[in-house]
Order: structure tokens, then C-alpha cells, then sequence
């Protein structure tokens, strides 16, 4: 069984080496995966200008080329989304909750392990870290417990990737 405060310090330092969001992620890939089932690591926002998810960096065992991803929603559906106040990192299960429930079909949750951590800054939501696992009933409180002290140099990392993304987007219209 691992510290956790070994695992923040571990964690950190992957997810804060660099930029460049995809290699920091592939990076906190490879150290999660010593310590929690994972075949999948991805950071999604929402995008309120599309109505939609947004899948802005993602990273698979199987080295598979994943393009970034907009999930549009309908619209009562991206409705609920909005107003979804998840804090804290969970199990998601379509049983227990309507807005899993609706998203679902839309994030391939038949038939996979999903952990979903809320990333937030101060009282602004920024995302989802979203950890998969191929098969059903693979994670645990133990896990949820372990990824829970993690959450915050996620939603940093995801904060200075937007960041980087919108000075991107100015630098190329100037």
C-alpha cells in the first residue's frame, strides 16, 4: 500500500514537468498505472461556446493515437451538465446518478471502470480527470481515497494548459 503523501509528491512532479499537457498526462499515466488499474487517462472541460465536452488531452496503454474529442450534447442533457456540482472524485455508475445516466452512451461507460475527478480552482470548475479501466467493478473507495489527494495539481495543471491554450490562440490572431 502506497503513502499518500508519497503519492501527491509523486504525482505532482509528473503532472508539473511539463507545458506541453499531453506529455505531463502521459507522465502521471505511467506512475498511476503502478498504482491503480488504468487503460485511459483523460482531461475533458466543457465547453460552454459548443455545448459540449471537450476531451483536450487523453492517454491510452496501448499507445493508440487519440485525436482530441467534442462531445455534443442534446440539450436538455448539456443543461444538466452545466448545473452538475460534483466536488469530489467518484465511481461513476449510470445507476446512481441522472446525469451519468444521460452521458453514458455519449463516454462509452458500458462495460468499463470509470473514476472521474472534479477538477476545480478556487469556486471556478475547470474539467474532469477521467481514469478508465476495461471491465466492470474494477475500482474501489480505495482508489477514490488514494486519487483524492491528487486532485489539486490536476485542476493547476489543467488551469495552466487552458491558460497556455488561449495564449496560444491570441499569439496566432495577433
Amino acid at each position: 500500500m502506497i503513502d499518500k503523501n508519497l503519492f501527491f509528491r509523486e504525482v505532482t512532479i509528473r503532472i508539473c514537468s511539463s507545458l506541453q499537457i499531453t506529455t505531463a498526462l502521459g507522465r502521471a499515466f505511467e506512475y498511476l498505472r503502478q498504482h491503480i488499474p488504468l487503460d485511459i487517462l483523460s482531461l475533458i472541460v466543457r465547453d460552454d461556446k459548443l455545448a459540449a465536452l471537450r476531451r483536450i488531452a487523453q492517454v491510452a496503454a496501448d499507445k493508440a493515437e487519440l485525436i482530441d474529442e467534442i462531445i455534443p450534447l442534446p440539450e436538455d442533457l448539456w443543461a444538466k451538465v452545466q448545473s452538475w456540482e460534483i466536488r469530489v472524485p467518484a465511481i461513476m455508475g449510470a445507476d446512481e446518478d441522472e446525469v451519468i445516466r444521460g452521458l453514458a452512451p455519449h463516454i462509452m461507460l458500458e462495460e468499463n471502470s470509470i473514476i472521474l475527478i472534479p477538477l476545480w480552482v478556487e469556486k471556478e470548475f475547470l474539467g474532469g480527470l477521467t481514469l478508465r479501466a476495461w471491465g466492470k467493478g474494477i475500482y474501489n473507495s480505495f482508489h477514490v481515497n488514494l486519487l483524492s489527494a491528487a486532485t489539486e495539481p490536476f485542476a493547476i495543471a489543467l488551469a495552466n494548459a487552458l491558460a497556455h491554450e488561449n495564449l496560444l490562440k491570441y499569439r496566432d490572431i495577433l
